[in-house]
């Protein structure tokens, strides 16, 4: 929890700044091009996470992998993670700046979990759905299928679930039978 907060505190001033000098965009792409590229290279992520390399060889390792692809900006902003022996947070940062990115630009996310893939039509039932509960117009939904919920679907926006799968009503109907006092062992 707490190397999250420190994340996010990252990301916020480093989103702050862009926005100031007109880079936000830039800087965003930057954060995810990083997040994507550590996220693709199990190496990458033992060797920031390592406390046996050296902070300045991963910052060379760093500058040459991301020379010529990211900004001005976001090769400082690795700099200062470095400098405070924080660059095992480079991947919680850049995940920290998408959400604060997506905050501004008024989109909200949300994932939507069935048992088979959405239709169309349930599709539009689901972003309407979310647009109600959050009240943004914008929505990026991220659909995943796990057959173990057996069927309908469960909705997180946020903090928020809305659990219609069968296999939440059956576990519901599990602990209201297990609650039963009038019949012992059920």
């Amino acid at each position: 929890m707490k190397e999250t907060r420190v994340a996010s505190r990252y990301a916020k001033s480093l989103i702050e700044l862009a926005q100031d000098e007109g880079k936000l965009e830039m800087v965003h792409d930057d954060m995810a091009l990083i997040r994507k590229t550590v996220d693709e290279n199990r190496e990458l992520g033992l060797l920031l996470d390592s406390p046996i390399i050296k902070s300045d060889k991963k910052q060379t390792i760093l500058h040459e992998i991301f020379s010529e692809k990211i900004g001005e900006m976001s090769h400082k902003f690795i700099d200062i993670l470095v400098s405070k022996n924080r660059e095992h947070l480079i991947d919680d940062v850049a995940e920290e700046v998408e959400q604060q990115y997506l905050l501004i630009k008024g989109v909200v996310q949300a994932k939507v979990i069935s048992a088979i893939p959405l239709t169309g039509n349930e599709r539009e039932e689901v972003l309407r759905v979310v647009r109600e509960l959050d009240g943004r117009k914008s929505v990026q939904l991220t659909e995943l299928i796990d057959d173990s919920i057996i069927g309908g679907f469960v909705i997180t926006v946020g903090d928020k679930q809305i659990d219609q799968s069968v296999s939440g009503r059956l576990e519901k109907y599990r602990q209201q039978f297990s609650k039963n006092q009038y019949i012992a062992d059920f």
